[in-house]
């Protein structure tokens, strides 16, 4: 019985609270002014009789009555008028409380929702740009890895014929051009200034330490003691003329390759075409041995544009080629 009568109870409390909250409403609804009542309002706010607020508007006080009594719906185009007279936003006079709420929830909500599509499209757009750039610098890496480790196996290279020329302004050239094998060089080096050339010619005995310089004018040579071989020493001499940036020992690959705008890597025909600090280094695809490179720098304010040309063959020097030819005659 007991139980019966606190279910009786708990359902009369119910009961209450659902009349009460229908009352709350029907009381809000109450309170919310019609059109008619703003329309009252304002123009008693203003000063206006019906017959001089018509007179403003452009209709009768009759008009004016009906609207006021909510016995007709004025145009927009009244409206508008109304809004100006009145001083009164034409959202104020139209809508109700519950109106300018749900107008308000919804500007809200799609100013929320925009929101949350721009900071989407921006995380999705930095995951994206991220990806492509760890995507280059790996594939940047990985192209300046194999090149450095490829040219890492000319350093001491036996046998090689290696030609470097190089060109500053056009006016001012430079061609070596080596024969190694064996412990022996042969060095032809011309320089060209203002058209006039000078040869000169050396040869290298790196297993007894002696340098031989060649006068082609006299048909002499003399030789002089050579003290330092670190260059020279088992053929290190064309390793040493490699462009730096792609040297592993002289620069940190993995570093150089993710940073933006420091190096950039293509291919093309038969060749690989690389970017780095500014020097332009193009190789053979197969060799992987540099083709040229282009150095552009500033000096005391002038732009120059220094370019070297590299033409470098293997294992095709044969032992007359460093033989000091009998002719010469050798003087102290």
């Amino acid at each position: 019985m007991k139980v019966i009568k606190e279910e009786k109870i708990d359902n009369e409390k119910l009961q209450d609270s659902k009349q009460s909250n229908e009352k709350l409403e029907k009381d809000n609804l109450k309170k919310e002014k019609t059109l008619g009542e703003k329309i009252v309002e304002g123009r008693k706010d203003k000063g206006l009789s019906q017959e001089k607020f018509a007179e403003k508007i452009g209709c009768t006080r009759q008009m004016v009555s009906r609207w006021e009594q909510n016995q007709a719906t004025p145009r927009m185009q009244k409206i508008k008028k109304m809004s100006s007279v009145l001083g009164i936003p034409i959202q104020e006079l139209v809508f109700t409380d519950k109106e300018k709420l749900k107008e308000q929830r919804k500007k809200k909500l799609k100013k929320l929702l925009n929101r949350k599509n721009i900071i989407r499209s921006l995380i999705i757009a930095v995951i994206i740009i991220a990806a492509l750039y760890f995507l280059y610098s790996g594939y940047k890496f990985l192209v300046l890895n194999s090149i450095s480790s490829r040219i890492a196996e000319y350093e001491n290279a036996n046998n090689y014929h290696f030609i470097m020329e190089s060109y500053i302004d056009k006016k001012i050239s430079n061609k070596k051009e080596v024969w190694y094998k064996d412990g022996l060089y042969k060095i032809i080096e011309t320089n060209i200034a203002n058209d006039v050339e000078d040869i000169s010619i050396t040869y290298m005995d790196i297993n007894n330490k002696i340098k031989y310089m060649i006068d082609e004018n006299n048909k002499t040579y003399s030789q002089i003691k050579l003290y330092n071989i670190k260059l020279y020493d088992n053929g290190k001499y064309m390793y040493s003329s490699f462009p730096p940036e792609i040297i592993k020992e002289k620069i940190d690959l993995k570093k150089l390759s993710f940073k933006i705008n420091k190096i950039f890597a293509y291919f093309k025909d038969n060749d690989i075409y690389l970017t780095i600090n500014n020097e332009y280094i193009q190789f053979n695809k197969e060799t992987l041995l540099p083709t040229s490179q282009t150095t552009v720098f500033v000096e005391n304010q002038d732009k120059l544009e220094k370019f070297i040309s590299y033409n470098i063959e293997l294992n095709n020097v044969i032992d007359k080629d460093i033989k000091i030819s009998d002719e010469y005659e050798k003087i102290n």
